[in-house]
């Protein structure tokens, strides 16, 4: 026997022994964006908040044939946990956003963002994303966050890992192809 052979034996040994303990107990669920989330409590968004903040998120990124959307994903939960741990700054940042949306929605149709249908919230949203590159208004400001957070919480979700991008878990790679392009082959 080879003394590397005889070596990954006796590394191998308390990993199984290991693993066998392990697996007689059970696991938290880990579906989802968050470990555990059918039961997810809002630790930062209020009740009227989070039904607004979903909404926008799933109009900015809707299910489609490829994916479920943010509303699937559960963007809102990731949204509330990054406003919770922000920081001040940044949750007063979250209200006032939310604040802004509201006041459009009374202004242009008299109620609520969340009771509106989803057209009117979609022309709401057009507005916000109008002026993107260069933003003036409140609602304009806030959209640059509230698209940034959407977007990170949606890669970071298990629909968007497994449905969208089809992460197919840590696989171990045969083989390290390197661009094939000309140009970058010049060392």
């Amino acid at each position: 026997m080879e003394r590397r052979d005889l070596f990954k034996i006796i590394a191998a040994t308390p990993v199984l022994e290991a693993g066998q303990a392990l697996a007689q107990h059970q696991h938290a669920s880990t579906t989802g964006p968050f470990p555990g989330e059918t039961g997810y409590k809002m630790k930062f968004l209020t009740s009227a908040e989070e039904p607004v903040i979903d909404r926008l998120a799933d109009i900015i990124i809707p299910a489609d044939s490829r994916s479920p959307g943010a509303h699937d994903a559960r963007v809102v939960h990731f949204i509330d946990l990054f406003a919770h741990y922000g920081g001040p700054a940044i949750q007063q940042r979250w209200r006032d956003g939310v604040a802004a949306v509201e006041t459009e929605s009374k202004r242009r149709h008299g109620k609520a963002f969340a009771s509106l249908d989803r057209a009117a919230q979609e022309a709401i949203v057009a507005t916000m994303a109008s002026n993107e590159g260069n933003p003036g208004t409140a609602l304009e400001h806030f959209f640059a966050l509230l698209k940034q957070r959407t977007l990170d919480g949606f890669r970071y979700s298990r629909v968007g890992l497994d449905a969208y991008f089809g992460y197919k878990g840590d696989i171990p790679s045969r083989e390290f192809v390197g661009c094939n392009h000309p140009e970058h082959q010049r060392v």
